[in-house]
């Protein structure tokens, strides 16, 4: 089909209760008038700008649709004056001129009516709201999953679904957390649809908070299978804790060293303290030389930071521990004597060599500016490293040598298993000496090239069938600054470390990534990455402005030049 070809008068400003826009009059090919189109006649469009603004006396449709409508060449038609030729394509539909002109075109619609756009975009915007509020669904783009519920509590939530559970939050409505409560509990009930809630209002209902035993506002009442729990505080960390104690009501009673200089969990890793509670983890101090022996009901021993070495007496405890079936996490820095004397004996007979260097690590520069920060950027393959793919941060590690080994007479056999490792990058520095230099080099003869492990897991495995009591279970890590407040929270810190805890006392559910820190982002970038930045940031994009600013000014000139 041909185009049709229309005449454009350009000098008609105003056409019937439109004064404040551009009219223009659209006639066909055959039927043009001398002098001003009659009012009323031909087909009327309202031309502006894309702001709104009128278009100048002239203006051809391609200036303001954008290609919906092609100018041909501009023509003065037989005895008429201030007339420019247009071409319409085919597929466009002028419509009568009526409030509300329209032209249609496939897959679009320009509207042309003063009322009718706010009119749809009120109602739009209405039918969205009662929408939203009905069909809950929510899209996490953010990278690490920020708005959505971890693995750790979806997995925990699928036990639930055997019977109903019921959570009655005590909140009233004017609370500034409502709305955080109401968005997290739907979180709860996209993951188990058969979760029941309801908001009771303290103030509203006090004989409702008489009868729950609820003595403030905030809680929340768990109950399942007759069981109830109470949680106060609207964050997944504590509904995820409350629910661990509905399905699994046991606790692990675990003990902490001292006198041998370790960290006091109270002062110097209060909020892995902490998590440790919300997953049923009981923690106490056990000093060995004071108690003579390990208490019976100790189902975790941890060793963490200590400065001194053990007693002949209490490694021999701590032997027997371990081949008994018992568990141990052991957090050991470097640059102390507690891996010397008996202490390095114990390791030796558990099959693993503590190195006295020190991991020296050029990544680390990206977080305070020296070597010393141990960067673990790759994980073997074991359930306690699954799903890691974050970096793990030591501050200052010592590397691990692993050398699987037989307990000979005691017919048990150690099987070690490298969890988290170094790059390349990294080597172990023996100088001390150089530890206090900026930037200490890598010497072949008396350094140790990466990459170098930094975490150990060990099992214990009996040989003979007559022993059927289970071998122990220990993980070894080469830092214990990893685990205070500073730095738990970075990368994969706190999973790794409550994976380990969880695999040593056989706890598979509780093996999963946990529920991260909004307000805790670091981005950890390779020098490589780093340098292309640097080089798009202060080479590329500048220069693109340079090339754009040369281009516009030779382009001004030659038009200037033209028009002369």
């Amino acid at each position: 089909m041909a185009a049709s070809v229309f005449y454009l008068f350009g000098d008609h400003a105003l056409w019937r209760g439109y004064p404040s826009h551009r009219v223009v009059f659209l006639y066909p090919s055959g039927t043009l008038p001398r002098g001003s189109p009659p009012d009323g006649d031909g087909f009327p469009f309202l031309l502006v700008d894309r702001l709104g603004s009128r278009l100048p006396a002239g203006s051809v449709f391609s200036d303001s649709l954008r290609g919906f409508l092609l100018p041909s060449p501009a023509t003065l038609p037989p005895g008429g004056s201030g007339y420019r030729r247009c071409t319409v394509l085919p597929q466009c539909r002028l419509y009568p001129p009526y409030p509300g002109v329209l032209l249609d075109l496939p897959g679009a619609t320009i509207m042309r009516s003063p009322y009718l756009f706010p009119i749809l975009v009120i109602g739009c915007s209405l039918l969205f709201q009662d929408l939203s509020s009905h069909l809950y669904r929510q899209f996490d783009l953010t990278k690490k999953r920020l708005h959505s519920l971890s693995e750790s509590t979806v997995k925990l939530l699928k036990k639930f679904d055997s019977e109903p559970l019921t959570a009655r939050i005590f909140l009233d409505e004017s609370d500034v957390d409502r709305s955080r409560a109401e968005g997290l509990i739907r979180l709860y009930r996209k993951a188990l649809p058969t979760l029941r809630y309801e908001f009771v209002s303290p103030t509203k209902n006090p004989l409702q908070v008489q009868e729950y035993g609820i003595d403030r506002n905030g809680m929340v009442l768990w109950e399942w299978r007759g069981k109830q729990v109470r949680t106060t505080g609207f964050s997944e960390e504590v509904f995820t804790s409350g629910l661990r104690k509905l399905v699994d009501p046991r606790t692990y009673s675990c003990y902490a060293l001292k006198g041998h200089g370790e960290k006091d969990p109270e002062k110097d890793f209060p909020f892995l303290k902490q998590r440790l509670e919300e997953e049923n983890y009981i923690l106490r101090v056990l000093s060995l030389e004071e108690e003579g022996e390990i208490p019976r009901d100790a189902e975790l021993i941890f060793w963490i930071g200590p400065k001194e070495p053990l007693l002949e007496k209490e490694a021999a405890l701590l032997e027997t521990y371990l081949i008994s079936g018992g568990r141990m996490v052991i957090c050991l820095d470097p640059l102390v004597a507690a891996a010397s004397g008996t202490s390095g004996s114990f390791f030796s007979t558990l099959g693993i060599v503590l190195d006295s260097r020190v991991v020296v690590d050029t990544r680390s520069q990206l977080f305070r500016g020296d070597f010393f920060f141990a960067t673990a950027t790759r994980y073997h393959t074991h359930i306690i490293t699954r799903g890691l793919n974050k970096v793990t941060v030591f501050p200052l590690a010592r590397p691990l040598s692993i050398t699987p080994k037989r307990l000979d007479p005691k017919r048990v056999e150690v099987e070690l298993y490298p969890l988290a490792e170094t790059s390349e990058t990294a080597w172990a520095e023996s100088d001390k000496d150089s530890l206090r230099s900026a930037a200490p080099r890598f010497d072949p003869a008396f350094d140790l090239k990466g990459p170098l492990v930094l975490a150990v897991a060990g099992e214990l495995q009996k040989l003979e069938p007559t022993l059927t009591q289970k071998g122990g279970r220990f993980v070894l890590f080469g830092d214990s600054d990893f685990l205070t407040d500073r730095y738990v929270k970075i990368g994969n810190n706190l999973d790794l470390f409550l994976n380990a805890v969880a695999w040593t006392v056989e706890r598979e559910e509780g093996i999963a990534l946990r529920p991260k820190d909004p307000l805790h982002h670091p981005i950890i970038l390779s020098r490589s990455e780093t340098l292309l930045i640097g080089i798009f940031v202060m080479g590329v994009v500048p220069g693109c402005w340079v090339l754009l600013g040369v281009y516009h000014i030779r382009r001004s000139r030659r038009s200037h030049a033209v028009s002369q």
